[in-house]
């Protein structure tokens, strides 16, 4: 007798049952299914159902390959999920009432940095922001990890570098359900991490900047890293052995900061 059909007779097996998903599920009867999403909006959910409103479906179990998935474009009423519902003046004090410098932002970024661990039924995750000069170290480094690591680095513009297929989803969280297949209800999809980095970036402009005045060296700052920085997103695939993402980074430093003939010599 098949599993199923015993634990139906013992009372055990629900055909539907709650699943526990990295996000409130929504009461939109159109979303009742809705058990994937790309990692990218994990932190503004009330976005990403924004701007997938228009949707007819939405991925159950699987993400599935995908070439052109209609996301709202970044207009309108979506500018408006871009502005933090906090006052100005708390933004300023956890954001710096003046910036000096690119360092003043990244102190303010190392009191949040934080990435997802290598654990069962999850590969490690790691996304930030960097300048050209560490995306030219890190690209170094990676290549130690090529069989490992998959990565995508892209810059405001939208030129992309990866090693990572041009239309395949890379689950990130997966698990077993009862009388369920195996989902994946976290995914890196290569598609929608294009559209993604279209709001990412603009949340320097949108939230960030527009703290400070017009021209001024604060707003200025926010405006080089918008304009000149990547947006980068890590993939550890080996998620049975440690998180190697951290030492990813640990070495691209240690490459950057590694002394070369021109530093020697004090040349420019």
């Amino acid at each position: 007798m098949a599993t199923t059909e015993v634990l139906k007779r013992l009372g055990m097996w629900n055909e539907d049952p709650r699943r526990p998903l990295p996000w409130a599920l929504s009461a939109h009867p159109k979303r009742r299914e809705e058990d994937v999403r790309p990692i990218f909006w994990a932190s503004r959910p009330k976005s990403y159902i924004y701007r997938t409103q228009e949707w007819d479906e939405f991925p159950n179990g699987r993400w599935g390959n995908s070439s052109s998935p209609a996301f709202g474009e970044l207009k309108d009423y979506y500018l408006f999920y871009l502005k933090s519902k906090s006052p100005r003046e708390e933004l300023l004090k956890m954001w710096g009432e003046e910036l000096t410098s690119e360092e003043s932002v990244f102190d303010v970024f190392a009191h949040y940095l934080s990435g997802e661990p290598n654990r069962n039924g999850c590969r490690a995750y790691l996304e930030f922001f960097t300048s050209p000069e560490t995306v030219e170290a890190l690209l170094q480094v990676l290549k130690k990890y090529e069989l490992r690591v998959n990565y995508h680095i892209v810059d405001v513009k939208g030129e992309n570098i990866t090693n990572a297929p041009e239309l395949q989803p890379n689950a990130v969280t997966w698990g077993i359900f009862p009388g369920r297949e195996i989902i994946q209800p976290t995914v890196v999809d290569p598609v929608s991490f294009m559209f993604w980095k279209d709001e990412a970036f603009a949340l320097w402009t949108e939230q960030w900047g527009k703290l400070y005045e017009e021209e001024s060296p604060s707003r200025m700052i926010i405006q080089y890293i918008h304009d000149n920085y990547f947006l980068v997103n890590l993939v550890d695939n080996e998620f049975l052995l440690d998180n190697c993402l951290w030492q990813v980074v640990e070495d691209t430093f240690e490459l950057l900061n590694r002394p070369t003939p021109e530093k020697e010599t004090g040349a420019p």
